[in-house]
């Protein structure tokens, strides 16, 4: 049995994108981050420190929004 009114409410996730090559660092992480705001999902983005990776972290909107 489910004792969340809503149902189960997602919870952030962080996504790491590693490369050797910051345009498909870049590439990638835009597309997935643009995916995630369509579905109205908000996203922070973080650069990594040495450039050869990106990280950003999604926060789901409430399932009954």
């Amino acid at each position: 049995m489910n004792d969340e009114p809503f149902g189960r409410q997602p919870k952030p996730i962080t996504v790491r994108i590693d490369g050797t090559d910051q345009q498909d660092i870049d590439y990638w992480t835009h597309l997935f981050m643009r995916g995630a705001e369509l579905k109205g999902d908000d996203v922070s983005h973080r650069i990594g420190v040495t450039n050869k990776y990106c990280e950003f972290t999604i926060y789901p909107r409430a399932v009954n929004d």
